[in-house]
């Protein structure tokens, strides 16, 4: 996290705690963190400041997104701090066709920067973008059904499409800009202005599949900050190896 969003966590997260942060200079570079925002820079990052050059902006609609190559994927979503990762069917355009259509030359380009207004910021290669990801598995039998409501860990769909636990997904596992789950639309995100939370999941998200070559970093575990005391199936709490290679998932509005 960057200090800027250190300082906005720590202040709680709230409308209050952005106007305290508006004087201030959160990374150093000589300039307020309001007259960085007013001149769409980042006022976390000691490198953009206001009188750089601005990189070329170029937008789309929803119907030019949905108007280009559709992917559908079923996958795992696996969280570090949540109680549930989850299995979802998610319906959208890979990045790469996205870039592409953007007219995006990738040629000696190291990676790619996503970023979204939820304070999500991450940096992928450009293998993440342009290949496809490793398979992974289905594993049932962890929700609310199967264990207790405070030792569950994992949310299922109501199609899981027949896998049986330890069964390889079939779909391709590709980064996707996503704006269906389940073939319904993603809803709306908002902010919440008590707890300066971003809430909902759409109208898109950023998706990217479990990508470890280890298939056993690419398996659903407890949350991070989740407690698990009395809870069987201790082989399956938190692991901190994969959080390298966990799926992200970004709520972009």
């Amino acid at each position: 996290m960057n200090p800027y969003g250190a300082a906005y966590l720590a202040g709680g997260r709230t409308e209050d705690a952005l106007r305290a942060l508006a004087g201030q200079d959160s990374d150093g570079d000589g300039h307020a963190n309001s007259d960085e925002i007013a001149d769409l820079r980042y006022p976390g990052d000691p490198g953009s400041y206001p009188g750089l050059s601005l990189a070329p902006v170029l937008t789309f609609t929803e119907d030019e997104i949905r108007a280009l190559p559709a992917h559908t994927q079923f996958g795992l979503a696996n969280a570090s701090k949540q109680q549930f990762d989850f299995y979802a069917t998610y319906t959208g355009v890979k990045i790469s066709d996205l870039l592409a259509a953007a007219g995006v030359d990738l040629s000696g380009v190291t990676s790619v920067d996503v970023m979204a207004p939820d304070g999500y910021a991450r940096s992928f290669t450009v293998a993440q973008i342009t290949q496809q990801f490793p398979a992974h598995r289905f594993f049932g039998g962890f929700g609310v059904a199967d264990l207790d409501a405070n030792c569950a860990f994992v949310e299922y769909p109501a199609n899981t499409y027949s896998y049986a636990s330890g069964d390889f997904i079939g779909d391709e596992q590709w980064h996707l800009l996503a704006y269906e789950r389940e073939g319904q639309p993603l809803e709306s995100s908002y902010l919440d202005p008590v707890t300066g939370r971003v809430i909902g999941e759409g109208s898109y998200r950023n998706v990217i599949p479990p990508g470890a070559t280890d298939d056993a970093l690419n398996q659903p575990d407890r949350g991070q900050n989740w407690d698990i005391s009395g809870c069987t199936l201790p082989e399956w709490n938190y692991q901190s190896a994969k959080d390298t290679t966990r799926a992200a998932w970004s709520k972009p509005p």
